[in-house]
């Protein structure tokens, strides 16, 4: 084991130079041929990574068959007024729910239903309420319409038809915004995020071992690490068919700079002790081998 060991790090060290040159190929061919995660998919949840067999996917294309109309909505409209909505206000709720239903505005057409629903005690007795909120429940056809435009959908209607004062538009919610939200909020912390990551990286290494090389070296091999497996990740989903959500990449970069920080710290602090150790003794057995 042992020599099967050396020789293993014998030719390495031996190609050493022709092995960075390949690394180096393979990153260009990567960033040039393959595909990158925003190709690869349009997902914006880690649902999508769920086996398109799975039980409840199958269930969910189901129902789609069996139903003009979805069973289960993701994206709300909803109005409120603690001092409740004018009577005009919600004859204006049912007036756009209906018109939506009977597919009467063809810039909305992709919207397959919508379903008013105001607190008044007489439909709902629990409410503590009474005509304060209206919340208008929009329905999709998921296999027609992604998440994306689920959400555009939803903001051109609330836009177009809740724009009267005494309307007293809240806001849109539900499963798809608030997936759309957080993808956004992600996207626009992560560069900063990953800077700061960065720059923390080098600052620890450096001091640690009291040299830009070492920074430079783990930095560059995360880089190289970076650009591969993005690409490839991205490829190998096209290959199977799997769609890479977008909340994907941020779990990458950090898996990549742990994995290569980790890995880099193990293998400078193993040259270094070797390197000490030749010092100490130029003719230590297996120091020349191992460097």
């Amino acid at each position: 084991m042992k020599a099967s060991s050396r020789g293993a790090a014998w030719l390495i060290v031996r190609l050493r130079w022709p092995i960075l040159l390949g690394w180096i190929a393979a990153t260009v061919a990567g960033v040039v041929y393959l595909p990158s995660l925003q190709d690869a998919g349009d997902e914006t949840s880690l649902v999508g990574l769920v086996p398109k067999d799975a039980e409840s996917i199958e269930t969910g294309l189901r129902s789609a068959e069996l139903f003009d109309v979805p069973v289960i909505t993701h994206t709300h409209v909803v109005q409120r007024n603690p001092n409740g909505l004018s009577p005009a206000a919600g004859r204006r709720v049912a007036r756009r729910a209906k018109r939506i239903a009977d597919r009467q505005d063809p810039e909305l057409r992709e919207i397959r239903f919508a379903l008013p629903l105001l607190n008044a005690r007489g439909l709902i007795p629990g409410s503590r309420e009474n005509g304060t909120t209206a919340i208008t429940y929009l329905f999709f056809d998921p296999s027609q319409t992604d998440l994306d435009d689920q959400q555009e959908l939803t903001a051109r209607f609330a836009e177009k038809y809740v724009r009267f004062r005494d309307d007293n538009l809240v806001g849109i919610t539900g499963a798809v915004p608030a997936r759309i939200e957080e993808w956004r909020q992600i996207e626009k912390g992560l560069p900063l995020v990953t800077l700061a990551t960065i720059a923390l990286i080098a600052l620890v290494l450096g001091i640690h071992f009291r040299s830009p090389i070492a920074p430079l070296v783990t930095l560059l091999a995360a880089g190289v690490a970076y650009l591969v497996a993005m690409r490839t990740v991205a490829f190998i989903g096209s290959w199977l068919d799997v769609s890479i959500p977008r909340e994907a990449e941020p779990i990458l970069i950090v898996l990549l700079l742990g994995v290569v920080t980790d890995y880099a710290i193990f293998f400078l602090h193993g040259l270094r002790e070797r390197l000490v150790d030749l010092a100490r003794d130029p003719g230590a057995p297996g120091v020349r081998v191992a460097l």
